[in-house]
Parts: C-alpha cells; sequence; structure tokens
C-alpha cells in the first residue's frame, strides 16, 4: 500500500500539472456465495447472514465483472488506505472453530482505483488501473 501511494505522488510530480491522479477504495467480502461492501456503516453489517448481498454484473465481454451499489471512498495516503483496511476488518463477519478462534471463513477483495485524468486535452480518455488485494479463506485443516 505505501509503495501504491509512493508511485502516485511520484507520478503526481512527474506530471507537474499535468494530470490529476486519484485513489478511491473499496474492500468486498465474499461469504456464503454473497458479496458484502465491508465499507458499508458497522451498524448496517449486523447479521451478514441474513443480509440480502450486492449484486455482481458480468459484463458482455465477459472479461470484467463489477460489483452494483459497492461504495468506493476517496483515498489521499497510506494512513487513509490503512484506516479504510481496519475499518473493513472490523467489519467481517468471523467464527471461531477448534483450530482458529477468529476464522474469516469468507474471501474477502481490497480493491485500489487509480484513475489518471489527463488536464491538457480534454477528449483524451482516462488511465483507469486497479489493484486488488486478496484474502482467500483457508483450511485450517
Amino acid at each position: 500500500i505505501s509503495e501504491l501511494f509512493e508511485q502516485v505522488g511520484s507520478k503526481q510530480a512527474e506530471m507537474q500539472g499535468a494530470a490529476k491522479i486519484s485513489v478511491k477504495v473499496q474492500y468486498v467480502q465474499i461469504y456464503n456465495e454473497k458479496v458484502y461492501d465491508l465499507l458499508v456503516h458497522k451498524s448496517q453489517s449486523k447479521d451478514i447472514g441474513k443480509r440480502k448481498g450486492l449484486k455482481v454484473k458480468i459484463h458482455a465481454n465477459g472479461e470484467e465483472a463489477t460489483i452494483e451499489n459497492v461504495y468506493n471512498f476517496d483515498c489521499h495516503d497510506e494512513r487513509e488506505a490503512l484506516k479504510y483496511f481496519h475499518k473493513g476488518l472490523s467489519n467481517k463477519a468471523v467464527s471461531s472453530h477448534s483450530l482458529n478462534q477468529v476464522s474469516s471463513r469468507s474471501h474477502s477483495i481490497l480493491t485500489f482505483i487509480v484513475e489518471q485524468e489527463d488536464l491538457t486535452q480534454g477528449d483524451t480518455p482516462n488511465i483507469i488501473s486497479k489493484l486488488r488485494l486478496v484474502d482467500l479463506a483457508g483450511s485450517e485443516r
């Protein structure tokens, strides 16, 4: 995460005001085959198994999927990114079993969306990159 923001800062300085680079973050959990936004208000995350999951949309090209109605939050530095990461961790559904007191029993995906907007030419499309950090549920056997 620190490397991401170092690179964004370096690129922004290199562009000398010719481009604007922004970073957004989203954090989701896949639990019991449903997708949940981990950055929603904590009171909305109670009884996660009883809530309706978010809808996943597969694009026509079959190469990209998006999660409908997931929140993307502006993220300006590493400190803020870690704040969102820890907020999401606190909202994850966890349970205990004999081998692990706090097993996530789910997958989670922390996504950073980096967008570069060319400020010198209005008709140039923005460059969008995504960095996904994935935590896969494991087997404690």
